[in-house]
This record gives structure tokens, sequence and C-alpha cells, in this order.
């Protein structure tokens, strides 16, 4: 308690200026602790944000880790749903394997962060962690150590220097004051002797602090380089899948005929003639050839969005779909199906071909030349025209 509140009255002697205060550290000294102070708000900073960027954080082991990744969960309810659907009766069904297909990746995707965020946490943070929650804060326990050591070198100075002064007093005890001299100036020199191995101590900490800072400056550039391979592992996974889902999309027998070229919509129907084309063509035969202003009049707007969907659906006779009450919009989905073929019917390539059939003014050289147009159409397109 005596040495606590001599402490004190140093302190506050210093304060108001009844005593100088010591400083035992050099200005570079003094520049490395401000840097390490500048150092520990930085990496603390750092560490906290990094902590929330990473779904997995502290969880521990691999196994534990991958079941919190999202992509994991999300993969996981993938697989589940692809099941489900693929037990069906319909074992093509596209969906479900686009499911399946899917699924894989994600699981694969949550497999790469798992390891990347477990190097993150074990190789960044935690080193992180340790520099500002236990390195830096021994480090500057030492300092406040040293603080209090300094002010018992002073205390003890001032205790010795006032008996060493009063032996000049006159009439003072020589005996007496010099004896007791003796013990202060003892008590003095361990004062000096913990100080200054406090001092070295805090020295050696300091500069080994120093020496360790680029190795944390290592360990940004090995997150970084870890981001950069995650994420390329990731993009390999994904690119070495891509030819998995795009065999499921070529494969798919039920896919929209409206907008799919009809040499893909034959090859995945395994038809020869589009199934839009045969269900409204036949509709149009059975209710339309006596219809005023086929193909000219428009169709109620419900009634065409219906039959283009039924047509879309692979439904090939309307007989069930009251098609004979707006047989217009049978007609208008037909000419929307030839509208939104990629390659018409006809093809680009043989435009400027009918364009000039068709300006001849001689019926029959106009007809022979039609003909001989037609010929030239690729197979599928001439017996989806005929």
């Amino acid at each position: 308690m005596k040495k606590q509140f001599m402490r004190y009255k140093l302190i506050a002697d210093q304060k108001v200026g009844r005593a100088n205060k010591s400083e035992v550290l050099n200005d570079e000294m003094l520049q490395v602790e401000k840097h390490m102070e500048h150092v520990r708000v930085a990496c603390q900073s750092t560490y906290k944000k990094l902590s929330q960027c990473l779904q997995t954080h502290s969880i521990g082991e691999y196994e534990k880790r991958i079941k919190r990744v999202s992509e994991h969960v999300l993969g996981q309810g993938m697989l589940d749903a692809s099941k489900s659907l693929l037990s069906e009766s319909d074992s093509n069904q596209t969906l479900g394997s686009s499911l399946r297909v899917c699924g894989e990746a994600q699981i694969g995707l949550a497999k790469e962060k798992a390891m990347y965020e477990m190097f993150v946490d074990e190789h960044v943070i935690a080193p992180l962690q340790t520099l500002v929650e236990s390195e830096i804060p021994s480090i500057m326990k030492q300092r406040e150590r040293l603080k209090k050591l300094v002010l018992d070198r002073d205390g003890a100075y001032q205790n010795w220097n006032k008996v060493h002064k009063s032996q000049f007093t006159p009439g003072a005890n020589l005996q007496q004051i010099t004896a007791k001299s003796e013990i202060l100036k003892d008590e003095y020199d361990q004062a000096v002797i913990r100080m200054e191995q406090s001092k070295d101590q805090l020295v050696t900490d300091l500069f080994e602090f120093l020496a360790k800072e680029a190795g944390h400056g290592q360990r940004m550039s090995d997150f970084h380089a870890k981001q950069l391979d995650y994420h390329r592992r990731c993009v390999d996974l994904l690119e070495k899948m891509k030819p998995d889902m795009d065999s499921v999309q070529d494969n798919a027998v039920m896919k929209s005929a409206f907008g799919l070229s009809l040499s893909d919509h034959l090859r995945l129907t395994q038809r020869e003639i589009a199934s839009p084309i045969e269900a409204c063509v036949l509709c149009l035969l059975e209710f339309g050839l006596k219809e005023e202003g086929l193909f000219r009049i428009g169709g109620g707007a419900a009634k065409l969005k219906k039959f283009r969907a039924l047509a879309d659906g692979g439904v090939l006779d309307f007989n069930d779909y009251d098609a004979q009450d707006d047989i217009h919009a049978v007609a208008g989905a037909l000419k929307q199906y030839l509208r939104e073929l990629p390659n018409p019917l006809l093809t680009h390539e043989l435009h400027d071909e009918w364009i000039a059939a068709s300006s001849i003014s001689d019926n029959d050289a106009k007809l022979q030349q039609l003909w001989t147009v037609i010929d030239k159409l690729p197979a599928e397109n001439k017996a989806n025209l005929k």
C-alpha cells in the first residue's frame, strides 16, 4: 500500500510540475510503441470484418463446417427434389435431371468453400486475433509494468536523496543518517535493476513485434492467393459440370417449341412434322376450310393464348378444347409458331430466290421456278411445308 501511495504521489507531482517526469525509452522506441497501436487497430478491424464474411467462422471441423455452408443446403435440397421428380414414371424428366446436375455442382462448391473458410480461419483470422488479443496486450502490460518500475525508481531516488542531503544539516546524527542512507541506496539500486530488466524485456518484445509484422503481411498475401485459388477451383468445377447440364437440355423431350429451331424440335421429339404445325393444320382442315378470312382475321386473345399453350405442350388434337368455337385463334397460333422460328420455314438462305421467283410475270414460269426453289429446301423444311 505504501509503494502504491508513493507511485500516485509521484504521478501527481509530475502532473503539477513539482517533479520531473522520467522517460526511459528513446524516441525510436516510442515511435515503435505508437506504431504498434496502429497495427493493433488495423488488425482488429481486419479480422473482425473478415470473420463476418465467413459462413463457418469458428465452427471447427470440416464435417461440421460444410453443413453450415449455404451452397450445401441448397445443393442437398436440389438433390432431394431431383430424386422426387426422377422417381416418377417419366425417366426423361428434364427438370429433375437439371436439379440433379445443379445440386451436385452446389455440393462441390460447398466443399470448396468449407476448405477455403477453414484455411482463412486457421491461417489468417486466428493469428491476427492472437496478435490483437494476446501478443500486443502482453507487450502493453509489460509497458505498464515498466512505468510502475520507473515510478518506483524515481521514488526510491527521492527518498535516498532526501536522506543523503540531510547529513549536511547542522546537528544531524551522521551515524544514523548514514545507516539509513545505505539502506535507501540499496533500495534505489534494486529499483534501478528491476527497471532495467523490465526495459530490456520491453525492448526485446517491441523489436520481436517489428520482426513479426512482415509475417502478418505475408498472411494477407496468402489470403489473397487462397481466395484466388478458391474462385478458380469453383470456376473449374462449374465448367466441368456444364457439359452435363448441356446434355440434359439437349436431350430434353419436353421443350418449348415456340422459338426453337425446327431441326432441334424434330430431333428432340423424334418427329418428322413439328407438333404445332401438325396440330394446327389438322384442326384447320377439319373446321376451318370454309371459314371466311382465315389467317386474316385475328382470334380472341385468350383463345389464342390457350391454343398456343396447347401446341407448345405437344397436344395434337384440339377437338376436346373447343377449337371449332374460334378457329381463327388456331390459325393465329400457327402464325405465331412460324413467325417465331429462328430460321423461317422457307429459310433465310433462299430469301432472294423466293423473291425472284415471285416476281416472274408468266404464271407457268413462276410456278416452275417456285418448285425449283422448294426442291432446294432442307428435307425437314420441305416436309413441314408440304
